[in-house]
């Protein structure tokens, strides 16, 4: 039955989505309005039974127009409540979901309605695992969380629209609500299989009365848990399965390795940029991003300056990657470089690992060696990442490269010294550069990175902590607080 509950609650969406949103009304107010509080309703149980309220104006009666079979609903004009029951059973005549058309009658006879789509769907509320990232991974529910606040924090703001800033497959959020600071949306399964979730990664805005954004989201909607993929290692730390945003960690087809990359960050910041649209960054390009009107989006590549390189403007601009200058000293910050916003001491409001979690800092990979670099550099040219282990657990890191700090542009290559140093005389495929929380300068950071050396493989290394530049984009493997 659950396979079918999910089969026939997609079809339904496909239909309609574009009807759930909708109001109509004549162009004369003097006709009548109607309007819903919520554009669906989801229940948990069979014969369940939820109010909803809505709106009317120069409305003398209500009717229902459509229900779905086996719903009843019953609208109160005096109340401005609709009561909504689901079916007892589901059988031929008795649905999961379809869409309910409630059916205003104006004083002067003319007709106004609105629709509400309805459904038996599981609910979850996230308000407990608030932080800037949330890991979804329940097919066919509704979820929801407190949009008035500011990650971790208990600092509120006054959120009076959620929107989607980006998403990498159209349609991942449906029936996207804000009601009394929470927002609320509903996560379908995979078109193949009932029992998985539609994976991707989307970033959600919160806005204020004037359109401005206040603050983003970034919603990990993957098949698996990535905590359930966990490692422990010798010195304690507990190692995330996978890079943060990934839906994979995998090394052994060109599909695996993309999936595995991750989503990159320019350090201190919480916001995620997109990764590569090809596994060796052949293309050079990003992975598509869509709105929530599911239109093309893109990251814009500004050079900072007095008035970008503040943390206000990049909470405020989520697509723009900040390039480093000169003058900033290759931090996206212009002028008022920061330490604190990721901390090795305690995890910043800036830190965007999920509820639990946290950036590491280089004293987590310590120890850490390539488990076997015994094999010919023809073994490892083609999987873009190392198994790693301190002798006590092993685990798979990929060599996503970066976004270079002077472009934005992805770099996957390992520039080894000049011969007379000791160092290749060509540059070699592949390095792994993870951001750590360590600040080491006023504008550099610890990045943890290794890297392959294709003609001497024995020589390829693991370094627990380099100096990098901040305005990079890395990867980020999260770890238990």
């Amino acid at each position: 039955m659950k396979d079918f509950f999910g089969r026939s609650l997609r079809l339904v969406l496909m239909f309609a989505v574009a009807a759930t949103l909708s109001v109509s009304c004549s162009k004369d107010d003097s006709s009548g309005r109607l309007k819903l509080n919520q554009s669906a309703l989801f229940v948990e149980e069979l014969g369940a039974t939820e109010t909803v309220g809505f709106t009317a104006s120069g409305v003398s009666s209500i009717s229902i127009a459509n229900l779905p079979g086996g719903w009843e609903a019953e609208p109160d004009l005096a109340t401005g409540t609709l009561r909504v029951t689901a079916p007892s059973v589901i059988d031929e005549e008795h649905v999961e979901s379809g869409n309910l058309i409630l059916t205003g009658h104006s004083v002067e006879g003319a007709n106004v309605s609105a629709t509400l789509y309805v459904a038996i769907a599981s609910t979850k509320d996230l308000s407990a695992e608030q932080s800037n990232c949330f890991v979804l991974t329940q097919p066919n529910t509704n979820y929801s969380f407190d949009a008035t606040r500011r990650g971790e924090s208990s600092e509120t703001m006054p959120t009076a629209e959620v929107k989607i800033v980006w998403q990498t497959t159209t349609g991942l959020l449906q029936y996207l609500n804000l009601r009394d600071g929470k927002v609320s949306f509903y996560v379908g399964a995979d078109e193949d299989d009932d029992s998985k979730i539609e994976t991707g990664n989307v970033l959600l805005g919160a806005y204020d009365a004037a359109g401005s954004l206040l603050w983003t989201w970034h919603l990990w909607i993957t098949d698996f848990d990535p905590a359930g993929k966990a490692v422990t290692l010798a010195n304690g730390t507990t190692v995330m399965g996978c890079n943060l945003g990934a839906m994979n960690n995998a090394n052994s087809t060109t599909d695996e390795i993309l999936e595995s990359y991750g989503l990159y960050y320019q350090w201190g910041r919480k916001e995620p940029f997109i990764g590569p649209s090809e596994y060796n960054f052949s293309m050079g390009s990003s992975e598509a991003m869509y709105d929530g009107d599911s239109k093309r989006v893109y990251n814009s590549f500004d050079e900072t300056d007095a008035s970008k390189g503040t943390a206000e403007y990049a909470a405020a601009h989520p697509l723009s990657f900040l390039l480093g200058v000169e003058e900033s000293r290759y931090d996206w910050l212009y002028a008022s470089h920061s330490d604190a916003l990721w901390s090795s001491s305690a995890k910043s409001v800036n830190d965007p690992c999920p509820k639990g979690w946290r950036v590491p800092s280089s004293d987590a990979f310590a120890g850490l060696t390539i488990a076997d670099k015994s094999g010919a550099a023809s073994d490892y040219e083609e999987k873009y990442g190392w198994e790693l282990t301190d002798g006590s657990a092993t685990t798979l890191f990929m060599g996503a490269g970066r976004r270079v700090y002077t472009d934005g542009k992805f770099q996957n290559v390992y520039n080894p010294l000049p011969e007379s140093r000791n160092g290749a005389l060509e540059a070699q495929p592949w390095e792994g550069l993870y951001w750590t929380s360590d600040a080491l300068t006023d504008t550099k950071s610890a990045a943890f990175y290794f890297y392959f050396n294709k003609q001497d493989v024995a020589s390829s290394a693991v370094v627990p902590s380099a100096a990098h530049y901040r305005a990079n984009g890395m990867t980020v493997r999260c770890v238990k607080e």
